[in-house]
């Protein structure tokens, strides 16, 4: 049986009784560094599959033109087999969309013969599916929201990572959204198990898709943080603030310039405390997305030019500097399917306010540091809270040191065990 937690830290437990040994597939396709979170995700997933004793042997399933060497994974072994799946996904991805788009069609059109024709071949060709029909498998995982296949009798279990174009559609172009609602249909309806890291994501797929949440399990992965008890030294400090013209005190904000991250109510916040007298220097690190540029008007509009950095992309080490050294750390974003910067901020007991949306509440779990990110006037009160008020931080701190404690304390390989177990289960039903 599959059991839950109540309450904000609502994960899947574990359940060591009944344990069976399994044979278990990763898909990763063609995902690389490039992929950004997808990527660390899947480097974790493997290395947390690795540790559960009933699995015997991982089954690594990469794209033809994927060259990854997940040999480094901390704690590979020969558990691991690499397996090439021999497609050519360049080709496959342009006709997996017609195709989806035919399954729709064919799904919500009992008398659309034509389509469905054309999935019932799509499906008996489909060299995806084939593949992993030949696969001596218990369980395939496709650690990202899409199948390449339909029909597999594999228990096929999938993650979903967001639902971020449903809540937020103006940050997609028509297209995009065109694509990723089909996707994620066939995806949702089509596997037998879903497995999310947080509540919020397993609430929306309900909404949206009907789906049960007896189907879902939350099931979060640990985030690796680089904090320690050890601290940047005197030469590392002067370096790090000179290399980017940043003033000793200064509050942080880790992400790239996506609309979704809401750069500009931390601008406006900052504007409100300047004409209050207080000023306070924000530095943002991140990559420079296409959408800089209206940030880039906005900051030459408040005069906030010097008093607000936006360093782009900067080295691993420079951030964790950054890290270590910054007042606050703030996180104003609309949607987070997980945050780093909030887990990477809690590794180094630095004080952190996030907004009050998605996964970042139940990651922080104390109303006291959350804030609305829709309000700059807010958002203004909580900065100057956590920059100044000493009171306030020491219970930032402990309260970092809390979920510190509790992020520890999770069994994640037995609660992946148990999804896993419970894939198989949804299988037979």
């Amino acid at each position: 049986m599959l059991l839950k937690a109540s309450g904000p830290d609502k994960q899947v437990l574990s359940n060591k009784k009944n344990r069976k040994i399994l044979r278990l597939a990763i898909f990763t396709g063609e995902i690389s560094a490039a992929n950004g979170g997808v990527y660390t995700y899947i480097l974790t997933l493997l290395k947390t599959a690795s540790q559960i004793d009933e699995i015997s042997r991982i089954y690594i399933v990469h794209g033809k033109n994927n060259h990854v060497n997940y040999s480094h994974i901390s704690g590979y072994s020969d558990k691991f087999k690499l397996v090439e799946d021999g497609v050519s996904r360049s080709v496959f991805k342009k006709l997996l969309f017609k195709v989806c788009l035919a399954m729709t069609i064919s799904d919500e059109m009992p008398n659309a013969n034509p389509f469905r024709n054309i999935t019932k071949l799509f499906n008996k060709i489909n060299p995806y599916r084939r593949f992993f029909e030949r696969l001596p498998v218990d369980v395939v995982h496709i650690p990202f929201g899409y199948i390449p296949m339909k029909g597999c009798s594999k228990p096929l279990l999938i993650t979903m990572h967001d639902m971020q174009e449903l809540k937020f559609p103006v940050f997609f172009t028509p297209a995009e959204r065109l694509y990723r609602a089909f996707i994620h249909k066939i995806a949702v309806e089509k596997s037998k198990h879903i497995m999310v890291s947080f509540s919020h994501i397993q609430k929306d797929i309900v909404d949206f898709f009907g789906i049960s949440a007896n189907n879902i399990s939350v099931c979060m992965l640990p985030f690796t943080t680089s904090g320690s008890e050890s601290e940047v030294t005197g030469n590392q400090v002067a370096g790090t603030l000179e290399k980017y013209g940043i003033e000793k005190d200064f509050i942080l904000y880790p992400a790239s310039t996506w609309p979704h991250k809401n750069h500009k109510i931390l601008i406006e916040a900052i504007q409100i405390l300047q004409d209050r007298g207080f000023r306070i220097p924000l530095v943002c690190t991140g990559k420079k997305t296409k959408d800089f540029v209206h940030l880039e008007f906005l900051l030459n509009c408040s005069g906030l030019n010097g008093q607000i950095i936006f360093t782009d992309l900067i080295p691993e080490n420079d951030l964790m500097n950054l890290y270590q050294l910054a007042r606050l750390v703030v996180i104003p974003s609309l949607y987070e399917a997980g945050s780093a910067p909030l887990f990477e901020a809690m590794g180094f007991l630095t004080p952190v306010i996030c907004s009050n949306t998605t996964s970042l509440p139940e990651t922080i779990n104390d109303s006291e540091f959350v804030f609305d990110p829709y309000d700059p006037v807010e958002l203004s009160g909580k900065i100057l809270l956590g920059f100044s008020d000493e009171s306030f931080r020491n219970r930032n701190i402990n309260n970092l040191r809390q979920r510190l404690n509790f992020y520890k304390s999770i069994d994640y390989a037995a609660n992946l065990y148990q999804v896993y177990k419970q894939t198989q289960t949804d299988c037979r039903a």
